[in-house]
């Protein structure tokens, strides 16, 4: 007995709006997620896109216009504004709309919670524009190697190789580099030892008086000459 063909079942269809490849029903077709692979990983991604859609969620392509929550692990604000632009999107257009660009956490608790939780501020990758200041510069400014670098750099003759060679030697303070004996040189030793009067900022009148004084000296070799101060002086 011949068999019939088996007949192939037709996939069903998406609701409009929604995407057709989701093998799960979009319970929140007002929030479209978009997760951004950079620090994240495509295995890492894959596997959260699933779970995501699993508990109903809509999940494209972040650069996809319709998405309208953007989230990230282990970025700033700025950097996936970035990485945002170099992909063909925007953050946001003319009028001022666009994504919200989300930390994890958001994500995480919006798992947990089987629904879209609130957008609350410390869930907001913060930018550059909206509080005046860089989260990540910040963060590098205040850390040990900065200030430690920031220190030694300060005396005359050190550069950041030498700066950075102390550094990896343990040495914090300038305290450390005379208890410790560092072997410097003659202009090293001038920059330490006079460190506090290097480092003081010349006052406009100390400036003009050395002027003066400069001005005397050139004088008799160079009758008719000027003297005039330049740098931060001259602005």
């Amino acid at each position: 007995m011949a068999q019939l063909p088996v007949k192939k079942r037709r996939p069903p269809r998406a609701e409009p709006g929604q995407p057709a490849n989701s093998e799960h029903p979009v319970r929140f077709p007002e929030v479209v997620l978009g997760l951004v692979e950079k620090r994240m990983g495509s295995s890492r991604k894959t596997f959260l896109t699933s779970l995501a859609r699993s508990r109903g969620f809509w999940v494209d392509d972040p650069c996809c216009e319709k998405v309208t929550h953007v989230v990230s692990e282990g970025n700033s604000g700025e950097e996936v504004v970035e990485w945002l632009k170099k992909n063909g999107r925007p953050p946001a257009n003319a009028g001022g709309d666009g994504p919200a660009l989300l930390d994890f956490s958001w994500f995480t608790e919006s798992m947990s919670a089987g629904r879209p939780v609130e957008i609350e501020p410390r869930h907001r990758l913060k930018e550059m524009l909206e509080d005046g200041m860089s989260s990540e510069v910040e963060k590098v400014r205040h850390s040990e190697r900065y200030q430690t670098m920031k220190l030694f750099t300060k005396i005359f003759g050190v550069g950041v190789k030498i700066a950075s060679q102390w550094y990896q030697e343990g040495l914090r303070t300038l305290a450390d580099l005379q208890l410790h004996q560092i072997k410097l040189n003659k202009e090293q030793q001038a920059g330490l030892l006079y460190y506090e009067d290097l480092n003081t900022p010349v006052e406009l009148l100390e400036a003009k008086a050395i002027s003066q004084v400069v001005l005397q000296v050139i004088e008799q070799i160079l009758p008719g000459a000027t003297v005039t101060l330049t740098g931060g002086f001259r602005r």
